[in-house]
């Protein structure tokens, strides 16, 4: 696994400043992380003079955290946050791979998701879709090691929590939505149906 993200690290962090902001959607985003940065108003950021209190706030604490260590905000700093999640999310799509399968299978899974062009391309975006998908693959991931584990794992279900919590700090309702659904299809295959139940009623 750590050769598969050698490989994929320099083709997602190369280049990451040398195409201007796109779009009014990151255009948005990068107008929030300045802000921040600069104002350092951490809670109620601004865009244009007006408060953004529905956006979720997490990529853009993140790429403003950047932003203050690096003591540069442009656009390599606005998009990091993003690549580093995609070769994060290879990781945990490899992880689950190996955990579901084996470990061929995991390096398997690392590479196609690291070679989808989705995601290569969400990755070299201010927003915040890279991210949403690494916080809810590993919260799947979590939960179902949980759920294999008989659901005993007190750190696993607090992990699960941390992470639904960060998923919507990123993108808002969303995360608890997946949620909601993930233990009915994790129980399509179940073999207790005690075991179902105390899925459905961790996560519901």
């Amino acid at each position: 696994m750590a050769a598969v993200l050698a490989l994929l690290a320099p083709l997602y962090l190369q280049r990451l400043g040398t195409v201007d902001i796109v779009g009014d959607d990151e255009a948005r985003e990068v107008g929030i992380i300045q802000d921040i940065a600069a104002r350092g108003r951490w809670l109620l950021p601004r865009f244009n003079d007006s408060i953004f209190p529905d956006k979720p706030p997490l990529y853009h604490w993140l790429a403003a955290a950047v932003c203050v260590h690096e003591g540069v905000c442009d656009e390599r700093q606005f998009r990091l946050p993003s690549a580093a999640a995609a070769l994060v999310l290879v990781l945990v799509v490899g992880l689950a791979g190996a955990l579901l399968f084996d470990t061929g299978t995991g390096i398997v899974g690392a590479v196609l998701i690291g070679l989808t062009p989705s995601i290569f391309e969400r990755s070299r975006v201010a927003r915040p879709d890279v991210l949403l998908t690494l916080l809810l693959a590993a919260a799947l991931l979590t939960f179902y090691s949980w759920w294999q584990d008989g659901g005993g794992s007190r750190r696993r279900s607090v992990m699960l929590g941390v992470l639904l919590g960060l998923a919507v700090l990123a993108k808002g309702p969303v995360a608890p939505a997946v949620a909601a659904v993930a233990p009915r299809v994790a129980c399509a295959s179940a073999v207790t149906s005690a075991r179902c139940t105390s899925a459905e009623r961790t996560l519901s």
